[in-house]
């Protein structure tokens, strides 16, 4: 197909945290069929915030947050874009702020 995915395949784009350079991932799942679920299946990344590219009648694009499993997700040109924020976990006491901040 002209724009790079063929008929069943989704691609997300895919941004962790505030880095700058994204990430890919393929799925063979229609991008009108795909769900919230089926990405966090493909990127098994526990305790994360997921934020996608989405058009809001009221103030164009947005980043939206999207947190129910089964929610379809919002596609443009058969590709999904997103940002994966690690959440506020707590261990042994002590809160931080994502998973970067562990020091071993």
């Amino acid at each position: 197909m002209a724009n790079g995915t063929s008929v069943g395949e989704t691609k997300f784009i895919y941004y962790i945290d505030e880095e700058e350079t994204p990430y890919l991932v393929k799925l063979n799942i229609a991008p009108e069929k795909v769900t919230l679920g089926d990405f966090k299946n493909a990127l098994n990344r526990p305790h994360s915030k997921f934020f996608f590219k989405s058009l809001d009648d009221d103030f164009g694009v947005v980043k939206e947050e999207i947190f129910e499993d089964n929610a379809p997700l919002p596609c443009f040109n058969g590709r999904v874009v997103s940002w994966v924020c690690i959440r506020i976990i707590f261990i042994n006491s002590y809160f931080i702020d994502k998973v970067s901040d562990i020091q071993y």
